[in-house]
């Protein structure tokens, strides 16, 4: 009977080993992702764009030019501002080698859901990013425009 005991508890100590391994991994994919999350912020605040595409997975640059990336980034610049900060809405870690976070992230005119997917294709570069989405029509949470940003426009007074 003690052996039977034992052996059960033995085995429960494997499949609780196993369970906590792999929340480690998942915890350090998305520790790893949320840091080049955030290099990629630093460098849009810098205005280095180039360093942003660069970052980027070979997938990536096929179907995003690079003079089309900046002319994006560009945009998003003038429409949204410097970004401030951001915290994590979502995040999805599958099979080890795609991790995917949506963020809800402030920038000094509007405060909007942004996600970003990286891939890490186990050729030694490690998580490149694969996609990345600025969610300007709300659709996966309300835009909001911020207090800095409001604007009072003055009508013709030539009455």
């Amino acid at each position: 009977m003690n052996s039977l005991m034992y052996k059960i508890k033995f085995i429960f100590l494997i499949i609780l080993l196993v369970g906590i391994t792999g929340c480690d991994k998942r915890n350090d994919n998305l520790s790893i992702v949320t840091n080049k999350v955030n290099i990629f912020q630093k460098e849009y605040n810098n205005h280095n764009f180039k360093k942003m595409y660069e970052m980027a997975s070979d997938e990536f640059k096929q179907v995003m030019p690079e003079e089309k990336f900046y002319f994006i980034m560009q945009d998003k610049m003038n429409k949204l501002g410097l970004y401030k900060k951001s915290k994590i809405l979502y995040s999805l870690d599958k099979n080890d080698d795609y991790v995917k976070i949506t963020y809800i992230s402030e920038y000094e005119k509007y405060t909007l859901a942004e996600e970003f997917g990286y891939r890490d294709k186990k050729n030694g570069e490690g998580f490149q990013m694969l996609s990345f989405l600025v969610d300007m029509g709300g659709y996966i949470s309300p835009v909001t425009k911020n207090k800095e940003s409001i604007r009072i426009d003055i009508g013709n007074t030539s009455n």
